[in-house]
């Protein structure tokens, strides 16, 4: 196996096939190795057709053959697409038995079916006895007796997500499989964002994802399990490209993130006024606009505190760190981002002096979707079976 050494791998080279000696396998080919026959002046190059076969690096056909039978598989899916799925091992134990099953038929679009199956290997004990490193995709239209084309491939990386579980939990990964095996006329929020973000990693795309889920959480509470600021904060450094306000806000707890857990409190004693902060938010187009509403929520905040000791009543010194990031991000961003804080998950154990109840936190009691701390959240078993 010494051709499979890293730094001693060989160009690959190719030979006609002679018959009964070489195996033979069907490969899908990208349109870029093809060559255009509609030439002005034929060069008699055409005639000239030949199967190849690899001969280096040594095993070639050989492994492609084990690999395409027990790992390389295909899953239709909407608009006469396939995806092609290969996983890319670090570690691996072939055995005769070691095998992926086949994948049904999806109605999904191609990227939502692609990221279900890259995420249904993020779990404690991955399929077979391996260990995965990153899962190759290709993508291909499937028109009857048309040549097939190729719309997109590439590889799907595991290591940023693991490190991602690692740090957050196995639920929020469970939490991102059920979305995107959803069907689209059941999903209750926006979808191909949140693929979008995972498949990219582009902090743009993550940020509008949460923008999407905050509305989709306050039309529909009971149905969604709600993002905690930990995971957030630590997807958001996951992701590539520019650095977001969304970052910055997470680490300092007093201006907006206190206006946005103090929304998020308010609305677990009234969520009708939640709603209607919401809207107003929504609404913000100038600094005015973002004052009524944040007056209106430091008011809303001070009488539920007479019902429940839990709310946090932002001050004036929050207001002024506040206006610092709306001098630095604008009225809309901010707006936005009190949104997506005001749906989130705040550490129960986070002490907070100006709320007069140090170490309480986020301990109201909890929705059915949100276990209390220490209680870990139901699974179904056999929940991520590969493609299933």
């Amino acid at each position: 196996m010494k051709d499979y050494a890293a730094a001693s791998t060989p160009e690959p080279t190719f030979s006609p096939i002679q018959k009964g000696k070489h195996l033979t396998l069907w490969m899908t080919l990208d349109p870029a190795l093809g060559k255009s026959t509609r030439q002005p002046r034929s060069d008699g190059l055409i005639a000239l057709k030949s199967n190849l076969t690899m001969g280096s690096p040594r095993y070639g056909v050989f492994l492609s053959v084990i690999g395409a039978a027990r790992f390389l598989r295909a899953q239709p899916v909407a608009g006469q697409l396939i995806n092609y799925y290969l996983p890319l091992p670090t570690t691996l134990t072939v055995t005769p038995q070691t095998t992926l099953p086949t994948l049904p038929a999806l109605t999904h679009p191609y990227p939502q079916a692609l990221v279900a199956h890259w995420l249904a290997y993020v779990r404690p004990q991955p399929p077979l006895d391996a260990s995965w490193q990153a899962m190759a995709y290709q993508t291909l239209s499937a028109g009857g007796t048309r040549q097939a084309l190729s719309l997109t491939r590439g590889a799907l990386s595991f290591e940023w997500i693991d490190q991602i579980v690692e740090y957050t939990s196995q639920d929020l990964i469970r939490s991102w499989l059920t979305l995107v095996k959803a069907r689209q006329d059941e999903a209750p929020c926006e979808v191909a964002r949140l693929c979008d973000a995972l498949m990219h990693r582009e902090r743009a795309a993550w940020l509008m994802h949460l923008r999407d889920y905050a509305s989709a959480v306050m039309r529909f509470p009971d149905r969604l399990r709600t993002y905690s600021a930990a995971e957030v904060q630590e997807v958001t450094q996951a992701m590539t490209g520019s650095s977001t306000p969304l970052s910055a806000v997470l680490e300092r707890k007093e201006g907006t993130l206190r206006f946005g857990h103090a929304l998020r409190l308010l609305g677990r004693v009234n969520h009708a006024k939640q709603l209607d902060l919401f809207d107003l938010l929504e609404r913000a187009q100038t600094l005015g606009q973002l004052h009524s509403a944040l007056t209106q929520a430091a008011q809303a905040c001070d009488l539920a505190k007479a019902k429940s000791s839990f709310i946090i009543v932002p001050d004036d010194n929050d207001y002024k760190y506040l206006l610092e990031d709306v001098e630095r991000h604008g009225v809309r961003l901010i707006a936005s981002l009190l949104q997506i804080l005001a749906v989130l998950r705040y550490p129960s154990s986070e002490t907070d002096p100006k709320a007069g109840n140090p170490g309480q936190g986020d301990e109201i009691p909890p929705t059915p979707l949100e276990p209390a701390a220490g209680q870990p959240e139901e699974t179904r078993e056999g929940e991520l079976v590969d493609g299933q």
